[in-house]
């Protein structure tokens, strides 16, 4: 079985008790987010920054292709082979967000109203740590006496 972002997450709570709210939140498997996720990218080459470029994720995007055209009633896409896992459409719009061309040396990524699969994307894509999402997740000071502090 693959150890994933999750069980990492898991782990690290133990000993660092502020990533139990990022824990949480990627435990979230009814994933009760309702806004959609909205990704801003810029691209940086040697001479100039490209135009941002921009994704809108939405929840039902977890559907494949397949099964979005059968609730809209489309015939235009084409059935995956049975043998081959058909890509959602949130996967093929995060592995478009990933994938940089070879001229770029940086890139910046905005991410509004991210949700528990973007985050755990992002995070095994670009090797962030736990700590780094769990500042925005966790800014309540309540308790501090028997709590501690985020970070």
């Amino acid at each position: 079985m693959a150890y994933s972002y999750v069980d990492y997450v898991n782990d690290q709570k133990d000993r660092n008790p502020c990533l139990h709210r990022l824990a949480d939140f990627l435990a979230d498997a009814n994933e009760r987010q309702v806004h959609p996720a909205i990704i801003f990218c810029i691209d940086y080459s040697q001479d100039e920054a490209q135009s941002p470029q921009s994704w809108q994720i939405s929840p039902k995007d977890g559907e494949t292709h397949a099964k979005a055209a059968q609730n809209l009633g489309a015939q235009g896409f084409e059935k995956a082979s049975s043998a081959v896992p058909e890509e959602s459409l949130r996967e093929s719009k995060l592995r478009e967000v990933t994938t940089i061309s070879p001229d770029c040396q940086g890139r910046l990524i905005l991410v509004e109203n991210i949700d528990r699969l973007t985050l755990i994307h992002l995070s095994t894509q670009y090797d962030i740590a736990p700590l780094f999402f769990a500042t925005y997740l966790d800014s309540t000071f309540s308790k501090i006496e028997d709590h501690s502090p985020p970070p």
